[in-house]
């Protein structure tokens, strides 16, 4: 959370701040029902006028910003309009006829787990955009972990554990529809198989409208060359099938970060990123000779970082060692495998890695000027988080509705001061010995 204050994101709202879950009936002690009714209630809570607002879900303890809210923005509305063509080419005139849109974006995973390969969670979902090519990069090299080896390939399931992003509107129906899901089977599942549930259930309907607005009366031609793109999970698996539904009720906008250019998520690909300041050829070279990555794909710092505005600019009245610093002068990590440093980092500490969260901490751009960026945050400001140059009604101007940013809310409107949150951590957020 402190991440995101140094980087100008809004007072974050905690849920299920200070609770313990141990319930031996209930997955994961019940933490994961908890979760989801308390953000169903969050934006149930928020009013119409807050509709087009942006959410952000991410996990307290393994999320952290790195890039500004502006251009994660800028990002997420180019990555919908990629997809909204996409989305146009394989529905044809059904999209338009339907409205189909994608809105909300989650993480993208390379696994489809915990569902079954035969459940529409898996088979019904497309194809990543991405080339194979990107993913061929270790095929030369062993590795004992069966998990680790079939990684490489271009992520196309949906990862709810990573970071979600999308309107409060269509976030809330969402959400609505997670909360009739676990009503309906009980407490012993888990969020993961909910939201790959809803998301293959979207996705089967969408091949319905399309045949529905075609000449194709049934799914047969559809379902076939699907068997046979089930990457060997089973050779002739029997796929459950489901209704076919009129209208879209099923339909919530939902799509992927193929890319990872919102969040990069790191337990699956451990030995893909690297530490790079882009001013520097040793940098680029090395991440890319270390990680076996020919020919390299970073070269350049992308262009949105060129374009975005210095990450030092609204602290002129402090004193930063960093001040002029470009973002081609900071560490920042990026996929060496595809190029992209993402706004957001995901670890979930795969195969125990725990000591690579406090590495990576460490060598966060912010993290020499940690203190004084907090300083120059918690002061109330008029300035904007972020201006949206992307939108599609035009430019956007986006302000935190809190006035004070001295910590953070429960989702019960308490509020919770940093001294608080960040209490037993202290030494390893600020790098001392305290």
């Amino acid at each position: 959370m402190l991440s995101a204050l140094v980087l100008g994101y809004p007072v974050p709202t905690m849920h299920l701040w200070g609770q313990v879950f141990n319930s031996r009936d209930m997955v994961g002690g019940g933490v994961h029902m908890s979760t989801l009714f308390a953000i169903l209630h969050y934006l149930q809570d928020l009013g119409s006028d807050r509709d087009r607002d942006l959410v952000i879900v991410a996990s307290g303890s393994d999320a952290w910003f790195q890039l500004p809210p502006d251009v994660l923005i800028q990002r997420y509305h180019r990555i919908n309009e990629q997809a909204n063509k996409r989305i146009k080419r394989s529905m044809g005139k059904a999209a338009d006829a339907e409205g189909i849109k994608q809105t909300i974006l989650f993480t993208a995973d390379e696994f489809c787990k915990p569902n079954s390969e035969e459940e529409p969670a898996c088979y019904a979902v497309p194809d990543s955009p991405l080339s194979q090519e990107r993913y061929n990069t270790y095929t030369d090299r062993k590795n004992s972990n069966p998990e680790i080896q079939v990684s490489h390939v271009p992520p196309k399931y949906l990862q709810y554990s990573g970071v979600i992003v999308g309107p409060v509107k269509e976030m809330r129906a969402l959400y609505r529809r997670a909360g009739k899901k676990s009503n309906a089977v009980g407490d012993k599942t888990d969020l993961q198989r909910i939201f790959n549930e809803i998301y293959g259930e979207q996705e089967y309907q969408r091949k319905v409208m399309a045949a529905r607005h075609s000449r194709m009366k049934s799914l047969t031609n559809w379902l076939r060359p699907e068997r046979e793109k089930a990457r060997g999970l089973a050779t002739d698996p029997t796929y459950r099938t489901m209704d076919d539904y009129r209208g879209k009720p099923l339909e919530f906008g939902i799509g992927l970060d193929y890319l990872g250019l919102i969040s990069h998520p790191s337990a699956y690909a451990q030995d893909d990123s690297a530490w790079v300041r882009y001013n520097s050829a040793d940098d680029l070279k090395n991440a890319s000779q270390h990680l076996h990555v020919r020919p390299p794909r970073i070269t350049a710092l992308p262009e949105d970082l060129v374009l975005a505005r210095p990450p030092f600019f609204a602290f002129n009245a402090f004193e930063i060692d960093l001040l002029n610093s470009t973002w081609s002068d900071l560490p920042l990590l990026t996929n060496v495998r595809t190029g992209v440093v993402p706004a957001i980092l995901y670890d979930n500490e795969m195969n125990g890695r725990t000591t690579r969260r406090y590495e990576w901490w460490r060598k966060m751009w912010f993290q020499p000027e940690l203190t004084p960026l907090i300083k120059a945050n918690i002061l109330p400001s008029k300035r904007p988080i972020a201006v949206d140059v992307d939108h599609p009604n035009g430019d956007i101007v986006w302000f935190d509705k809190e006035t004070e940013r001295r910590g953070a809310r429960t989702e019960s409107g308490d509020w919770i001061p940093w001294e608080e949150v960040c209490r037993g951590s202290y030494s390893q957020v600020f790098e001392t010995d305290d």
